[in-house]
């Protein structure tokens, strides 16, 4: 199997900048190399590290397998070859072969599932062969792309090399360990307590359809490391395809060049387990994410509705692209280090993720333009607060990048084409009271931000405190802001969940929000009552509530945020030293309460704060 040179055009390069086109020839023609070059370097070091492995398992006879196949169908192999987790596997396979001792069974069973790939390969063109597998320790065997058999009891099956015969146009595959026989149904959509096939999701809109696997078997699917769900039942399978249906619906009916893209770019949906952790840029989305190693992949949990599923694919779409496209052409010359504010995460973020994140954000910017044109009421209403939201931390995002000096030649001409696609959507604006709501939550995560990674200065801290206690002045803050670590108020969250859930709800159904919250029937712990007058817009009495909450817990950094918000918006002068300096307001109230023993007054001690800006 021989590997190509890759060229893109600069028209292509152009394309992809400004968000559109799709995983087309160039990006899978690199994706391929890359997995080909994986697959060759675990063979080497296979080979060389445990020669004795290579040959108990079949390496070489499944390489020859695989290359037979296809030299057969390369269209047909190579789709194999691309699946994401043959992807995640190859990546998975050459960490484990630097990091772990000869002898460890574990990654025997890794390892082996190089003959699985080979043999699903084969199985793609209806090829006879004969192929030594590995039946991993908890008695299972993945062909990617097919599914999942438990071919007898653990105890017989676990942690061995068998046989796999296969002939041409069968329904089955034999597999033969120790004489004893079993039959994998490859070609049969049913499960059965034996087999396990990877289930389908297709639907249909104005022409353009989209088929994706559901994936809740591959040992590999879960490279993310944030918990994949196990085997589901038939009603959640059920309900992931309407999910889809709705959101396919919405994708076609707006975005059609789109959603041709990216039916053919997202090929997998793996169900992620666990709570909900909700999301930073749509309503109740959970939780998604793609790896750049299994590229067309997408895990995630279900959405609440298709709207959320839509934004969530066009989202991700965007990173599988983006690392697609890394992969063949430098953008930036950055390490690792996390120096940059994001506004779509709660960490400090290394420019090469600031850049994914402003790519994947160009185009949910693009969707919500989309959307609010053509939704009303509740959507409408939606779409514009996302709309606004994202296109304002955008428009930040890219002058960061700009401003960064670490851009390569092309990575400057990417970011400029994105910034020239985000500065051709100039739409009727949003209506006043959601631009607002959108802007404030935009300062409620970057104040969040700031608390939970800026830490006030020791010394000016100390200083400061002795000032108050003494009735001096304020000393000066220090000129720039400290570098990000951990902040006195411990970990918040990335911003109010409680206050981003409540602008969704007014959002929603105004009328219904101001009856539940606002009215006689309101919920009476003061966090919520707060956090809902500020959304409902009461500012006075929010600002009096967090300020309550503040003095009986300053460790609270989103009360402290809240205050901040609320003064903000009543435009007092104070509000400028809690949303200017938010860390060090409330490290400042800490220290004081460690000496003293009780909180100040956080209002006077933010005016006293200022006379140092003054």
């Amino acid at each position: 199997m021989t590997l190509l040179r890759h060229r893109l055009q600069l028209a292509k390069f152009d394309e992809l900048a400004a968000g559109f086109g799709g995983l087309a020839a160039e990006l899978n023609a690199g994706q391929l190399s890359k997995r080909l070059l994986r697959i060759l370097a675990v063979l080497e070091e296979i080979s060389a590290r445990y020669p004795d492995t290579f040959v108990a398992g079949g390496f070489a006879e499944s390489y020859a397998e695989l290359a037979a196949a296809r030299q057969q169908s390369k269209a047909l192999v190579d789709k194999v070859l691309l699946h994401p987790f043959v992807g995640a596997w190859a990546a998975h396979a050459l960490r484990r072969l630097v990091s772990t001792g000869a002898g460890d069974t574990a990654l025997d069973d890794d390892l082996g599932h190089f003959g699985a790939i080979a043999a699903a390969a084969n199985l793609a063109v209806s090829r006879s062969f004969d192929l030594t597998l590995r039946i991993r320790a908890d008695g299972s065997l993945m062909l990617p792309t097919y599914g999942l058999s438990r071919p007898g009891p653990a105890t017989k099956w676990d942690a061995r090399w068998c046989r796999a015969r296969y002939r041409s146009g069968a329904a089955s595959l034999e597999l033969e360990l120790d004489g004893q026989c079993s039959d994998v149904p490859v070609r049969s959509p049913a499960g059965t307590a034996c087999w396990s096939p990877v289930r389908k999701l297709t639907s249909l809109g104005a022409g353009i359809r989209i088929d994706v696997e559901l994936d809740d078997v591959d040992p590999f699917r879960d490279s993310h490391r944030l918990g994949a769900a196990n085997r589901l039942p038939a009603n959640e399978i059920a309900a992931w395809q309407a999910s889809l249906d709705e959101a396919w619906a919405v994708l076609t009916s707006q975005q059609e060049t789109l959603a041709v893209s990216l039916s053919a770019g997202i090929t997998t949906l793996v169900p992620l387990a666990g709570p909900d952790r909700g999301s930073e840029f749509g309503q109740n989305a959970g939780i998604s994410v793609t790896i750049g190693d299994a590229a067309g992949a997408v895990a995630l949990t279900r959405p609440p509705d298709g709207t959320a599923l839509a934004a969530t694919l066009v989202h991700e779409f965007q990173h599988s692209k983006l690392s697609a496209l890394l992969d063949l052409v430098p953008l930036h010359r950055a390490g690792p280090a996390a120096t940059y504010y994001a506004p779509w995460r709660a960490d400090p973020r290394p420019l090469h993720g600031l850049l994914h994140g402003a790519y994947a954000h160009l185009a949910l910017v693009e969707f919500w333009q989309h959307l609010r044109r053509a939704g009303t009421g509740a959507s409408s209403r939606l779409a514009n607060f996302e709309f606004a939201r994202w296109r304002r931390a955008l428009r930040l995002v890219l002058r960061t990048l700009d401003g960064s000096g670490l851009l390569t030649v092309y990575g400057d001409r990417f970011v400029s084409r994105m910034r020239r696609q985000l500065a051709g959507m100039r739409p009727v604006a949003a209506p006043a009271d959601i631009d607002t709501l959108a802007r404030d939550a935009l300062i409620d995560h970057w104040l969040t931000w700031r608390m939970r990674n800026l830490h006030p200065n020791p010394a000016w801290l100390a200083a400061a405190t002795q000032a108050w206690l003494t009735g001096r002045r304020c000393p000066p803050t220090p000129s720039t802001p400290p570098g990000p670590e951990v902040a006195g108020c411990g970990s918040p969250p990335i911003t109010s969940a409680r206050r981003l859930e409540l602008t969704y709800r007014r959002l929603k159904d105004p009328q219904l929000f101001a009856a539940e919250y606002a009215g006689p029937s309101a919920a009476s712990s003061v966090t919520i009552t707060a956090d809902a007058s500020l959304i409902g817009g009461n500012h006075s009495t929010a600002a009096r509530l967090y300020q309550q909450a503040v003095f009986r817990d300053p460790d609270r950094a989103d009360w402290w945020v809240g205050l901040a918000l609320a003064h903000r918006r009543l435009g007092t002068t104070t509000g400028r030293a809690f949303t200017g300096h938010p860390e060090r307001l409330a490290g400042l109230a800490r220290q004081v309460r460690s000496v003293t023993g009780s909180i100040p007054d956080v209002t006077a001690l933010a005016a006293w704060f200022m006379t140092a800006q003054e």
